[in-house]
């Protein structure tokens, strides 16, 4: 009960407490406190920063699965209007820490016969999927250690990385760029695009994500890259309690974007 009190207490304080505040509000001492705080850490329902706890990505992935309204239930008609935009699915994802693979939380599947399909609470492995990539590049540097060491890595296309050097190199270049696209690299024939959502101090809460056949997104990814990364920065400020821009404002034309 005192560690659901501990985050009800960061959830109360707009999402952020020091150790000495939670120890007076919890009325115990500092150490007792910190004994607490340590596994919630360390399962990410908790991040530390600025000598400050805030609620981590797997408190947010929790309240997405018990609650889809009000703000979680905001970032749905953005994805209906990326979909819209670009005749693909579209996808958010959440990484679930322990299992250590990412799930589905919400699709807006494409209206095209020839569509790339993915059901709302599928899990794949990090490293083959585009999302699975973006949410593996931003978790502490000892998470990833741990992550390329005990990870069977399975073949599942010819595409897919499975060398432990060559993922760490990839997610270098992830965090450099902002975003990933993936060919092939778990299902054959299909581009996967993704970029990060933020919710504060550079910690990725989800991923938002493109599927699409091989054939419509080498024509388009240019095109499709620019709105994803767009819609995700608009995610990223409704996270971090900004005003988003209308999601019913009109994106780029293809022409202009090329």
């Amino acid at each position: 009960m005192r560690t659901l009190r501990i985050l009800e207490l960061v959830a109360e304080a707009n999402g952020s407490l020091t150790l000495a505040q939670l120890s007076q509000r919890m009325a115990i001492p500092k150490t007792s406190a910190y004994s607490l705080l340590r596994p919630l850490v360390a399962h990410n329902y908790l991040v530390y920063a600025d000598k400050k706890y805030r609620l981590g990505p797997a408190t947010f992935r929790l309240t997405f699965m018990a609650n889809r309204s009000s703000l979680f239930g905001n970032l749905h008609p953005l994805m209906e209007k990326l979909s819209d935009e670009i005749s693909e699915t579209v996808s958010l994802s959440m990484l679930d820490p322990t299992e250590r693979v990412i799930e589905y939380m919400s699709v807006v599947e494409s209206n095209k016969s020839i569509r790339y399909v993915v059901k709302t609470g599928t899990r794949r492995p990090l490293y083959c999927v585009s999302s699975g990539i973006v949410l593996l590049a931003w978790q502490a540097d000892a998470w990833i250690d741990y992550y390329l060491k005990t990870t069977d890595f399975q073949q599942f296309t010819a595409a897919t990385v499975t060398d432990p050097k060559q993922l760490r190199r990839r997610l270098s270049d992830v965090r450099e760029k902002g975003f990933v696209i993936s060919v092939g690299e778990f299902s054959d024939d299909v581009y996967g695009f993704s970029a990060p959502v933020f919710s504060h101090q550079d910690r990725v809460v989800a991923a938002l994500g493109i599927g699409a056949p091989s054939s419509r997104a080498f024509q388009h990814k240019e095109f499709y890259l620019g709105l994803l990364i767009e819609t995700a920065a608009k995610m990223s400020q409704l996270f971090q309690g900004e005003v988003a821009r209308d999601p019913n404002e009109t994106h780029p034309t293809k022409a202009s974007a090329a």
